[in-house]
């Protein structure tokens, strides 16, 4: 037999032993590889790489999931009559409450939650005009940027198929992104209930899905356009993947599936790493603690050559990223204007939480304790929790986003308590426990709509059915920008939260004015000097100092006599219902050198103690544009 022979034996022999699905990703890796041979004699085969590049995602996380659901189970969760129930009550439920919640409401997605809808539309557009050059911004994006596009690509494949709005956007997160989430979760639980004795599964199924389908934590940033749960998914799966793995051995389907779980988790969002560290941490601790002497060796030889390749595998690719996350000081940048410290943020967590919660957290605890068979959980999720709370904390202060990163921990405590609940033997008191269980669930989701807490039992995180009463002279105001236009204008609006200037360049959506109304400057720390002033055409300064330092400072002087306000001139104001007033100034003088010098001189204190962001940059505009730097008196 030749060479050649033996090798189309073994390839047949090889392919014979993969399933469906995988046959089928094999398949769709070789035709996507053909489409972009394709693409470099056509010039028409960007929104087809999409589409594949999307599929792949797509099916290879429903890979994923199945191969570490029967790596993990003896039998095959998805078999199993209730839980695949379960999966379909689930998916219909947070379908029916995300629509809801969402068009119920009259509101303008800004700030972080029309950033992945925008850097969903440059996407399709990017891959429109060149594939293969929206390909490398993506390869450019992933390794470099905080706000990354993986779950873009998810999202991408049926987003092609909407009218593109807002709401479709958010409905495609949730068929993509969510859904996999439920998914992981439900096995998560399933792994959990097996572990604490549940007898009464079809109970405990249905009080988990519940939790997942309705917990505001989980709602809100999904309903306000961030599919930052998607973090979860892998989170879930790497759970999965290493609580009955000791190293012993090193079997090469769990360790590709938690290879690819959390190279993925990283992808998702930068802070997803401070979970990641704090986990392996404590898991690898707790793999050597758990094992006798003599096996140390082997368990710790296999854990190095399994983590020093991931590691290598990982961080090489994603160097960029993680030489920001090593090198940028964002204790410094972050923290001076976003919060942070342990005190403000334990505060955060039990405001976030409320008491209730945090009971059934304590009771999930005690659950674990008392079986030896997950005595071992408990430390490893303590650490987890407390080391990577303390990495962000000393950054800046928890959003309701960035609490997904404690929430695989709170997750798994939740399921505890609800797995002892179904493990009780003694059915009056099961069915009394499941009731109070159902009862608080169904509590903390109605009484979150209304942002209602009961005095901080059920939580501080609304479900947000908030109807904007200002949408008419939002609309006024839009109007008249886009009236007064001329060729090569550029409009500020200087204020913050409800009325940035994003409220007013997204409140046409689709048609986003960015081109138009510029981005509002208002975190010294990571904005800087806001040159943007100095370019634009139109400055809108509101009459009230309710927004943050550097907008006041600016808003201020604008109602002086100094090198700026003498820069313009007033020609409208227009008046909001809350009593706020903008006042549109026209520039009627070009910027100058003493322009720039008086905004710089309104922040000598951040100039100080950021020269990079000031200084430097006032330098740098000087230069660009010929003027005498620095200004003589």
């Amino acid at each position: 037999m030749t060479m050649l022979e033996k090798m189309k034996g073994l390839a047949g022999r090889a392919w014979q032993s993969l399933t469906t699905l995988e046959r089928f990703l094999i398949c769709a890796g070789g035709g996507f590889a053909a489409v972009c041979a394709a693409g470099l004699l056509v010039a028409y085969g960007g929104p087809v790489l999409l589409l594949w590049l999307s599929g792949l995602c797509l099916f290879g996380m429903h890979w994923l999931l199945r191969k570490t659901a029967s790596v993990c189970f003896e039998a095959d969760p998805f078999k199993e009559k209730a839980f695949r129930r379960t999966l379909l009550i689930v998916a219909v439920a947070g379908l029916v409450i995300v629509c809801f919640l969402m068009y119920y409401r009259d509101t303008i997605y800004y700030y972080d939650y029309i950033n992945y809808y925008k850097k969903q539309n440059a996407m399709a557009s990017n891959f429109a005009a060149s594939g293969f050059m929206a390909l490398g911004e993506i390869i450019r994006n992933l390794m470099r940027d905080d706000y990354k596009v993986f779950m873009n690509l998810f999202i991408a494949g049926p987003f092609t198929f909407t009218t593109r709005t807002v709401e479709s956007f958010v409905i495609c997160s949730y068929l993509t992104c969510m859904l996999p989430v439920y998914t992981a979760w439900m096995l998560a639980a399933k792994k959990i209930g097996l572990a604490l004795g549940v007898c009464r599964w079809n109970v405990y199924y249905g009080l988990c899905g519940a939790f997942l389908v309705s917990w505001p934590l989980l709602l809100f940033p999904l309903t306000h356009g961030m599919p930052d749960p998607f973090g979860l998914a892998f989170a879930a799966l790497i759970l999965l993947l290493t609580v009955d793995h000791r190293f012993e051995t090193l079997p090469w389907a769990r360790l590709l599936c938690l290879f690819i779980a959390t190279f993925c988790l990283i992808l998702t969002r930068r802070w997803y790493m401070y979970f990641i560290f704090a986990y392996y941490l404590f898991w690898c601790a707790a793999v050597l603690f758990s094992r006798p002497l003599r096996r140390w060796p082997r368990v710790l030889g296999n854990m190095l050559l399994f983590g020093g390749l991931s590691a290598v595998l990982i961080v090489v690719p994603l160097f960029p990223t993680f030489r920001q996350a090593l090198t940028y000081d964002y204790a410094d940048r972050y923290g001076a204007f976003y919060g942070g410290g342990i005190a403000e943020n334990l505060a955060i967590q039990k405001a976030y939480l409320g008491y209730v919660l945090l009971a059934a957290l304590a009771v999930g605890a005690v659950a674990l304790a008392v079986r030896r068979s997950t005595r071992l959980w408990l430390p490893v999720l303590a650490g987890t929790w407390a080391v990577a709370f303390w990495m962000f904390a000393r950054v800046q202060s928890f959003g309701i986003h960035q609490l997904l990163l404690l929430e695989p921990v709170y997750l798994v405590l939740i399921f505890a308590a609800l797995a002892a609940v179904c493990a009780m033997r003694r059915q009056l008191a099961a069915r009394a426990a499941a009731c109070l269980s159902a009862v608080l669930i169904g509590a903390q989701f109605l009484l979150a709509a209304p942002a209602n807490t009961l005095g901080g039992a059920f939580g501080t995180t609304p479900l947000d059915l908030s109807r904007r009463q200002d949408m008419a002279q939002i609309d006024e105001m839009v109007d008249y920008i886009l009236e007064v236009y001329q060729p090569g204008d550029k409009v500020y609006i200087n204020a913050t939260g409800d009325y940035c200037a994003q409220v007013f360049s997204a409140s046409r959506m689709p048609n986003d004015l960015e081109w138009l109304i510029q981005y509002e400057i208002s975190v010294p720390s990571t904005h800087g000097l806001p040159t943007v002033i100095l370019d634009c055409s139109w400055l809108y300064v509101p009459n009230s100092d309710a927004f943050l330092e550097l907008n006041n400072r600016i808003n201020a002087a604008m109602g002086q006599e100094n090198a700026l306000s003498a820069h313009f001139e007033a020609q409208r104001t227009f008046d909001f219902p809350n009593g706020l007033t903008f006042t549109a100034y026209k520039r009627v003088q070009p910027a100058d050198n003493e322009e720039l010098a008086f905004l710089l001189s309104l922040f000598p204190d951040w100039d100080e103690r950021w020269p990079d962001m000031f200084s430097d940059v006032a330098a740098s505009y000087a230069q660009e544009h010929g003027w005498e730097w620095p200004v003589n008196d």
